[in-house]
């Protein structure tokens, strides 16, 4: 549904690199940017937006889309400037990242425990947030290899693992006592 500004459609023609582009995704995700590449056979289309807040300055977003999974997709200004070579791809920097997410992805698969109570996994994930030594043993939560958490997840199910670290004991205690407090805060 590629449209120019008089609304006709685009049929058969290239969308310049440099034109302004706002589409909706069948999420109802608006994005605004400026196209990079286009290729009318396919109907996918490159665009730039700008990255969100707290991002380097300079820095932006390249998203790929589908037009014709598009629930809308308007030229808002054509560009007439001839095209810009693209800018050299650092694929050292592309693979690094894609490594980082891909353990990241790893991670966050890992963290979810099998066949456990939505409370246990609430409670994993607040527990999770100050610990990276964290996993599921079957339906118990072992901190550092010190502190086990049992079904059904109360401060009366933490044991040690193996010897006795108190100091331990008694921060993954506070943690949990916490975590109830404040679940019982946001239930009122």
């Amino acid at each position: 549904m590629a449209t120019s500004e008089s609304g006709r459609m685009k049929d058969g023609k290239d969308i310049p690199p440099g034109t302004i582009v706002a589409c909706t995704t069948i999420f109802n995700e608006k994005f605004e940017g400026e196209v990079m590449a286009f290729d009318y056979g396919t109907k996918f289309v490159v665009i730039k937006t700008p990255t969100a807040k707290g991002s380097k300055k300079g820095n932006s977003d390249v998203r790929m889309f589908n037009i014709s999974n598009l629930s809308n997709f308007e030229i808002v200004k054509e560009s007439i400037k001839p095209a810009q070579s693209l800018p050299a791809i650092d694929l050292e920097k592309i693979e690094k990242r894609t490594k980082c997410k891909i353990q990241d992805k790893r991670l966050a698969v890992s963290r979810v425990g099998i066949d456990v109570t939505p409370e246990g996994q609430k409670l994993f994930d607040v527990i999770a947030k100050q610990f990276n030594e964290l996993y599921w043993e079957e339906k118990n939560i072992v901190i550092m290899d010190k502190v086990i958490i049992s079904p059904p997840y109360s401060t009366e199910n933490i044991h040690p693992k193996d010897g006795k670290d108190e100091q331990a004991l008694t921060y993954i205690k506070g943690i949990v006592n916490k975590y109830y407090e404040n679940d019982k805060e946001s239930s009122n």
